[in-house]
């Protein structure tokens, strides 16, 4: 059973975003503040100065806030600390209409 919802969301993760930023129809939606309340699987965007930019899924959240887990664009998981620089960025997909709720 989590081998089907990994493929599932590993699909869904590479529909927004390529390797040259958000594919069409989709657009960047609020800021993710309340790191520690952020919804698993909630698609987003991370960016900062001087920082690569990325897009992925939250995987995890640590109960402080303090951190988040991401599904990158390769599938890999990636440990984000607050301190680390990354704005994150809810992703809409206007094909649907669909803004997720964060």
């Amino acid at each position: 059973m989590t081998t089907i919802h990994f493929q599932t969301r590993q699909a869904c993760n590479r529909e927004f975003w390529t390797p040259a930023g958000l594919a069409e129809g989709y657009s960047l939606g609020e800021f993710v503040t309340e790191w520690c309340q952020a919804p698993i699987g909630l698609p987003v965007v991370l960016s900062g100065p001087g920082l690569p930019a990325f897009g992925g899924y939250i995987d995890a959240n640590m109960e402080d806030g303090s951190a988040l887990w991401i599904r990158d664009e390769t599938w890999s998981r990636r440990l984000i600390h607050r301190t680390d620089g990354y704005a994150v960025r809810a992703v809409n997909h206007w094909h649907t209409m669909q803004s997720p709720k964060v």
